[in-house]
């Protein structure tokens, strides 16, 4: 099936899979009515996301907002892990970088209450 987005998006897609590699994250596009929005997630844990928004942007800028898997027990679909006005790719790559390194459960990191 192909995508059907924005210039912006498929681009952004193209540089990704080059800079962080062909199986670093899968496509998740939950606003496929967005031409300007798609998501990646980890592709051992699809519940962790990273949403990516180009409308209305200049060429390598971006609106981001990080998803986490909702804590337990709860109804919510996810957990906000933080929204971004990102001002460049390489700093979109290392937002991405992070959060999906953060959610990794073998790190010693805490989690936060």
């Amino acid at each position: 099936m192909e995508l059907v987005k924005d210039k912006s998006i498929i681009r952004l897609l193209a540089r990704l899979k080059l800079r962080l590699g062909p199986n670093a994250f899968e496509v998740v596009d939950d606003w496929d009515a967005d031409l300007f929005a798609i998501g990646i997630a980890r592709p051992d844990k699809p519940d962790v996301l990273v949403y990516i928004c180009t409308f209305g942007r200049p060429p390598d800028e971006y609106f981001v907002s990080l998803e986490l898997p909702p804590e337990q027990p709860s109804d919510l679909p996810y957990r906000p892990a933080g929204n971004f006005e990102v001002r460049g790719f390489e700093e979109l790559v290392a937002i991405i970088r992070k959060h999906f390194a953060e959610a990794d459960p073998s790190s010693n990191r805490k989690s936060r209450a």
